[in-house]
């Protein structure tokens, strides 16, 4: 209205003169506009200088596109959907802005689903009765989820697995790896076998048990027999994670033996490597 744009329309101030802009948008009015409404009006009015504008700014409110989800979603479960299935949509949502006066209501209307094959139809309407509601078609599929633990946080090669690394999220079974890893008591300790990025289901072969022995580093050789323990001062000449065979340097004696890595920095030598400890 005239009334929205001068300060002094006086009894013209009701007139309409243009469309507002769409809720959250806006435009610019530039002074010879401004000048000829004026005049249509009634109303004198010069602008001052070439840069005389009006920039006219419609308030409004989004409705995301998770909001769009959660009100489809709930319609479909009450349609006898399954619960935990991810919704595929056949078509991208729109990006919705109603009026700032506009209820925030999403209905969802004209709900068909079809167990069989997952399909999925509704309208999904928008602000209520108020002259800025949209209505929105959707349709799709259902698609089975599984609940698979995801990284949190990026990891580096040798990065340590804690469990709070990790979130357990609703993945798409189709578009889950076939090798990914379930799991997640399963990778509690585990170390990254490269660089992982947050976000991502951790696949077979990205990590490997943490190596607890290094090569050229130093451990301690530990033999056990009945009643008797001898330890000896050694240097490894492989890697080892818990459980695997490395060969070890006895400094002393300059012997090599094989050993299993059975702690930190700490091997235990077979029988039959006893006499390579001894000597």
């Amino acid at each position: 209205r005239l009334g929205d744009l001068f300060e002094d329309a006086g009894p013209f101030a009701d007139s309409i003169v243009a469309r507002a802009p769409a809720p959250g948008r806006r435009y610019v009015l530039d002074g010879a506009w401004l000048e000829d409404a004026a005049r249509v009006h009634g109303l004198f009015w010069v602008p001052a200088g070439g840069f005389d504008r009006a920039v006219v700014e419609r308030a409004g409110q989004a409705i995301g596109r998770d909001d769009l989800l959660a009100a489809l979603r709930a319609a479909l479960i009450a349609a006898g959907a399954p619960a935990d299935a991810a919704l595929a949509l056949d078509q991208k949502l729109p990006d919705l802005v109603l009026a700032a006066s506009a209820p925030r209501a999403i209905a969802v209307e004209d709900v068909t689903y079809a167990p069989a094959r997952g399909a999925f139809s509704a309208a999904l309407l928008v602000g209520g009765d108020h002259d800025t509601a949209r209505r929105v078609a959707v349709a799709g599929r259902l698609v089975e989820t599984r609940q698979v633990p995801m990284l949190r946080r990026p990891l580096q090669p040798g990065d340590i697995l804690r469990i709070e690394d990790l979130a357990m999220t609703a993945v798409s079974v189709d578009r889950l790896p076939k090798d990914a890893l379930l799991d997640p008591r399963a990778l509690i300790g585990q170390g990254a076998r490269r660089a992982l990025r947050a976000g991502e289901a951790l696949r077979d072969g990205d990590v490997r048990p943490p190596t607890l022995v290094t090569r050229n580093g130093a451990v301690t050789i530990q033999f056990r027999t009945g009643g008797l323990a001898l330890t000896a001062q050694g240097r490894a000449l492989d890697d080892g994670a818990r459980g695997a065979t490395v060969r070890v340097v006895n400094v002393q004696t300059r012997r090599t033996i094989e050993a299993v890595v059975i702690g930190p920095d700490l091997v235990s030598v077979q029988i039959g490597a006893t006499a390579g400890l001894a000597h």
